[in-house]
Formats: C-alpha cells, sequence, structure tokens
C-alpha cells in the first residue's frame, strides 16, 4: 500500500493547515486518513466525496479535511459539536450523541466512517453492535483504531505493567486491537472484513511518541502559547518526507485501520 500522489496533493496543505501547530497530530493524522481512503478505493468507493455518518466526529475538523460531504456526524462532547456546528459546512448536521447509541435507524447507513474512536469507548462491543445495527446491507464500515502493538511501539520497549497503565490512562486508550481480533468481533455482528492495514511503523512510532511528549511540556498559556505555536509550525513541515514512506508496513505498526462490509 503506497500513497497516492493525488491523495497527497490535496490533503497534505489541508492537514497542515488545520494542525501545524502540532507536528504529532499532522504527522499521525495524515498517515491514517491515507490509508482509510486507499482501503476504501480498493473498493470503488471515494472517501474523500460523501460519508454517510461520522461516528465521533469530535470538533469536525478532520471529517472537514478529509471528505467533502457528510451527512451526519455526531459526539459525546457538546463543545467540540457546538463548534463544529459553525466551523465545519461539510457537516449537513451535527448531533450531541453516544456511540453506544446511535440517534440513527437500523440499516439506513451506507458508508460509515470512524476515526479513532472505538479505543476510547469502555463499551467497545455495544459500540460495535451499534455500528453494525445502522449499517445498510452493502453498506461499508472503514474504521481506525490501535493495534496491540501500541504501547511497545511508542515506547520503544515491551512495557512495564506501570509503562502499559500510565500509557493506557495517557492516551484514554481501554482497548487495543488486533485484525484477526476485529475480524472476529465484526463477524458475531453479520459484518465481513474485507482488508485491514496497520501503519506508522517502530520508528514512525518512536518520532510520535517523543513529539506528543515534547507538545505536552511546553507552555499553553498567554503569550508563551503563540510562540510555541510559532517555534512548533517548522517542525510540522519537516516531517513531511517521513509521511511518504512505505505507511502500511506488512509486520505491523501502531494504527490499524480496516474496511468492512454488511452482505447485501
Amino acid at each position: 500500500m503506497i500513497p497516492q500522489p493525488q491523495f497527497w496533493r490535496r490533503m497534505l496543505p489541508r492537514m497542515l493547515r488545520y494542525h501545524v501547530t502540532s507536528p504529532y497530530i499532522v504527522f499521525w493524522r495524515t498517515i491514517e486518513v491515507a490509508v482509510m481512503a486507499e482501503l476504501a478505493a480498493r473498493q470503488g468507493l471515494d472517501l474523500t466525496a460523501h460519508v454517510d455518518l461520522d461516528v465521533g466526529c469530535g470538533n469536525g475538523v478532520l471529517g472537514h479535511a478529509l471528505i467533502r460531504d457528510i451527512t451526519l456526524g455526531f459526539d459525546l462532547t457538546p463543545a467540540g459539536v457546538r463548534w463544529a456546528q459553525g466551523h465545519k459546512p461539510a457537516y449537513r448536521a451535527l448531533l450531541h450523541a453516544s456511540a453506544t447509541q446511535m440517534p440513527v435507524a437500523s440499516g439506513s447507513q451506507r458508508l460509515v466512517f470512524s476515526n479513532s474512536v472505538i479505543e476510547h469507548i469502555p463499551d467497545d462491543l455495544a459500540a460495535f453492535d451499534e455500528l453494525a445495527r445502522v449499517l445498510a446491507p452493502g453498506g461499508f464500515l472503514v474504521l481506525s483504531t490501535v493495534s496491540e502493538q501500541f504501547p511497545e511501539l511508542m515506547l520503544g520497549h515491551a512495557p512495564t505493567p506501570a509503562e502499559r497503565a500510565a500509557i493506557d490512562a495517557s492516551y484514554a486508550h481501554y482497548h487495543y486491537y488486533s485484525a484477526d481480533g476485529l475480524r472476529t468481533i465484526l463477524a458475531a455482528r453479520g459484518l465481513e472484513l474485507l482488508e485491514a492495514a496497520y501503519y506508522i511503523d517502530a520508528a514512525q512510532a518512536r518520532w510520535c511518541y517523543q513529539l506528543r511528549q515534547w507538545e505536552q511540556r511546553q507552555r499553553r498559556a498567554g503569550l508563551w502559547r503563540r510562540f510555541n505555536q510559532l517555534r512548533r509550525a517548522p517542525l510540522g513541515l519537516a516531517l513531511v518526507p517521513g509521511m511518504l514512506r512505505r505507511y502500511a508496513p506488512a509486520q505491523g505498526g501502531v494504527g490499524l485501520a480496516f474496511i468492512a462490509r454488511r452482505p447485501a
């Protein structure tokens, strides 16, 4: 799986525009959405054109950057939804709602998208139940999450129990997944896993972890906040060549994206 030149020409400027002061987010999210778009394209879908439902849309920044038209987005954070309502016109409608109780009719959604949400939900199986419920016959689910390799690759070594607890708390992760585990979860709900791809290899994971640690140590108030934002911006640009490497390593990675389908 190799990044498509036309995708990078469109997506990189948008991701840099919205996230230029966080090199960690620019690097991670750009690779992540490239993998998701490529998985969709292999099934004849243009993920950048239209999505029926964005589950866990947050403040709408990523969905708006990636997708031109989104019928409905929802998130559990009211402030993020309110902000997206005023700033992200890619969404036709936005709601404050939970992924474990979706305000959507059963079997009504042809293309469902969810970016790095499921790992943050304590009752993830209830969320998978809902994802399966709302998907229409013949419909597709495109989802990204974190792999079971995340703690070890981010830290650069097998974590101690204390380190594992700390990284879980820092990232608010309740779950990690493997491709085989996802296949089982989806099959139990009548969905077929069509393809899965890992992304962000061991070296890239260490960059991401160290960048995030560095960003979090910086002051986030007053003039210092602005100064640190300006200081981080060139680093985001400098990381672009690292995104252009083969981004779905066969041996695994910290991220895991998949596309699934409900049989017609």
